[in-house]
């Protein structure tokens, strides 16, 4: 069967499922649905997978079903009267022109170079880049492929450095992908990789452009592919860029298109993307506490509408279920908790001085960025532009931060009590933790900062009004 199908066919799942849940949200426009859907359909195909896996059923139940589901999505979502393509309501742009051309080309420059430059590193290492890629995530979707009944053999804890308690959205959304082409081809999480890395940088894109306008989008883009580490960690087959993706949409749909209107649509997305991101890596554990604690607590305690979080949390609730079956039932023991030592670890000052020495070398030097640090040049240009005028944005961003920042806290406590070496820890872990939140540090910043032209028509006239 054409490897091109099942990719079409995830695609116009996820696509329908975006289209459904925001079918009554003027805010959630189309050029945003087609980058969410790839990420959105992967993580349906592989429940789909871990459903089939769990049920022993055999491969034709499974295609049957991706189909089906599939078909039904698209008659809900685009059925008469619903408006899937509703009128995009983005700024009005008032952007000089030659700042936007300039910011166009540069971008457009970037998206090129990086598309060479993706097709290069695939092609010479079609199996991934590292350890984790093709150790972990593609051998665990090879059992499920090959290993018929003997599929939870993937769990043993007798195969070294596998994580036996990783969730499944990778592995199991590749294997879906084999049973359709009844092949274990390479092609397949290469391909998923860089539809990752793509969704990354679009979703970001179409989110700082349709609040910020096209010149601040563009400079979010350049900011994502200007990253060397990026790309290479994007296309490295491991789960970091794909935790990355549901992190940002999450953050997308709380941050910005939540709360305009009382809309409850991208609050209910929010909830499958963070349920999505748990599914994806352990750490994507941590960011969902991060979210109910520090984004749903605050917003009940400042009067956020009830509906929308009861939205977040319907969505999100099906996620923990799967989430804690396979905890539960199917994953072996994980390796990163244990409580030897934990209070010699927790009561040692020389630890937290050395992870928060680490934090902060890997986050100057983090990227590879060759001149300046990010951390600077993001300095130097607030200072340059300053904040935005629209309240409601800031408030936004912050919040946003505040959920990372909350994500961050939970690596250093994790450092903190590690059962491994706490050098070789950090050394080989940080900067794949730090390429997780990268995307949405990003976008936060982006939003929450004014535009180069209100930073222009602030300098030359301090009496304009803010934009809102």
């Amino acid at each position: 069967m054409n490897i091109l199908l099942p990719g079409i066919l995830c695609f116009l799942t996820g696509f329908a499922f975006v289209s459904l849940l925001g079918r009554r949200s003027p805010n959630l426009d189309p050029w945003l649905r087609i980058f969410v859907a790839p990420g959105f359909g992967l993580g349906l195909f592989s429940l789909i997978e871990f459903a089939w896996l769990v049920l022993g059923l055999s491969r034709g139940y499974l295609i049957a079903a991706d189909v089906s589901i599939a078909i039904v999505l698209a008659l809900l979502a685009f059925r008469p009267g619903s408006r899937p393509w509703v009128e995009s309501l983005g700024v009005k742009e008032r952007e000089a022109a030659w700042m936007r051309r300039a910011a166009g080309w540069g971008f457009a420059v970037s998206v090129l170079g990086s598309i060479w430059t993706s097709i290069r590193i695939a092609a010479a290492n079609p199996h991934g880049t590292g350890w984790d890629a093709f150790a972990i995530w593609n051998l665990r979707a090879r059992f499920f492929f090959r290993g018929a009944s003997h599929w939870r053999d993937a769990f043993q804890t007798n195969l070294p450095w596998s994580h036996p308690d990783y969730p499944l959205l990778l592995p199991a959304g590749i294997a879906n992908f084999w049973e359709f082409v009844a092949n274990d081809t390479a092609f397949v999480p290469a391909g998923i990789a860089m539809a990752f890395t793509a969704s990354v940088v679009g979703t970001v894109y179409v989110a700082v452009r349709r609040f910020r306008g096209r010149t601040q989008a563009c400079l979010a883009g350049l900011a994502l592919l200007g990253t060397p580490y990026f790309l290479e960690r994007g296309l490295s087959q491991f789960a970091d860029t794909a935790l990355s993706f549901f992190i940002v949409a999450a953050l997308v749909m709380l941050s910005s298109y939540g709360g305009i209107d009382e809309d409850r649509f991208p609050f209910a997305l929010a909830g499958i993307a963070t349920g999505f991101a748990a599914w994806t890596k352990n750490e994507g554990l941590l960011f969902l506490l991060a979210v109910v604690v520090v984004w749903l607590a605050v917003g009940l305690r400042r009067g956020a509408s009830k509906p929308s979080v009861g939205a977040f949390l319907a969505a999100l609730a099906p996620m923990l279920i799967v989430i804690g079956y396979f905890k539960l039932r199917v994953a072996g023991p994980g390796d990163l908790l244990s409580h030897a030592e934990l209070v010699r670890k927790l009561s040692d000052p020389g630890r937290y001085w050395k992870i928060a020495a680490r934090f902060v070398k890997e986050s100057l030097r983090f990227g590879g960025w060759w001149l300046i640090p990010a951390p600077i040049l993001a300095v130097v240009y607030a200072y340059i532009v300053g904040v935005a005028d629209n309240s409601r944005l800031r408030a936004g961003a912050a919040r946003g931060a505040a959920v990372l920042l909350f994500t961050v806290v939970g690596f250093f406590s994790i450092y903190l009590i590690t059962p491994y070496d706490l050098s070789w820890h950090l050394r080989y872990s940080l900067n794949r933790l730090m390429v997780q939140l990268w995307p949405s540090a990003v976008f936060l910043f982006f939003l929450g900062m004014r535009t180069p032209q209100e930073a222009l028509r602030r300098g030359f006239d301090t009496s304009a009004a803010p934009l809102r």
